[in-house]
């Protein structure tokens, strides 16, 4: 995300936040916990967000996992045959697919819970009993990335074969539990937003920053820890020999 992007919605979440502060000082009441067709729109922005947040924590992924093959490339031009090279980092590219597929599975996934929550919310008439069915998607999706993370590992062996280094599968392999790790810690601060807006005040600007918080750490926790992963490549890659 551009930097004019970031500093676009930092400046529309201080301008909610703000806002909010304000309804609550004229005596706004808190949200309880009800859903009817008075606030049912909510979940209309819930699904937007939701949308917009999968597509920027897949973007972050992509991005970082392109960085490591750009990286990995480099390092190995001077140390193998071209051919070579490109099979490996063509392997390396292909290889993100696993990983990459629960965030598309999970996004489709979250879009449906949205709508099938909101069903059973309005018939209960309980705002808890719509957002339960998204949440638990975000749950879900630690041990799924993970999953994915090991299939990616595996895929890659012709990289474990080519680069010296007896333990670099496993290794590399560690970055799924952490992984695992950011998605479950994300998905339990999101459990919190969710369970908490029956004392909010906006529910619409609530959920926003729910999503906004779930997926700017997301994004950046991806990033940071792909990147661990692609520094574990490079640096068994500087280890091969150059031709002479």
């Amino acid at each position: 995300m551009s930097s004019q992007h970031r500093s676009g919605r930092l400046g529309s979440s201080i301008v909610r936040s703000i806002a909010r502060r304000v309804r609550e000082r004229v005596g706004g009441g808190p949200t309880g916990d009800r859903l009817d067709t008075h606030n049912d729109t909510a979940f209309a922005v819930l699904a937007e967000e939701g949308e917009g947040g999968f597509s920027r924590v897949g973007a972050a992924l992509v991005s970082a996992w392109e960085v490591g093959i750009t990286d990995l490339a480099r390092v190995l031009e001077p140390r193998l045959e071209r051919d070579v090279k490109n099979r490996l980092t063509e392997r390396l590219s292909d290889a993100l697919v696993p990983t990459q597929q629960p965030l598309n599975d999970a996004r489709r996934r979250f879009a449906e819970a949205v709508r099938t929550g909101l069903q059973a919310g309005l018939a209960s008439g309980r705002l808890t009993d719509a957002t339960a069915p998204p949440v638990a998607v975000l749950q879900g999706l630690g041990a799924e990335v993970a999953a994915g993370w090991v299939r990616t590992t595996d895929y890659m062996a012709p990289l474990w074969e080519a680069l010296p280094s007896d333990d670099l599968a496993e290794r590399f392999g560690a970055i799924g539990p952490r992984l695992q790790q950011l998605f479950d810690e994300e998905a339990a601060r999101f459990a919190d937003a969710m369970a908490a807006l029956p004392q909010g005040h906006d529910l619409q600007n609530d959920i926003i920053d729910a999503c906004d918080v779930w997926y700017q750490a997301c994004s950046r926790g991806v990033e940071i820890t792909v990147y661990d992963g692609r520094t574990i490549l490079v640096e068994a890659g500087r280890l091969l020999p150059e031709r002479t």
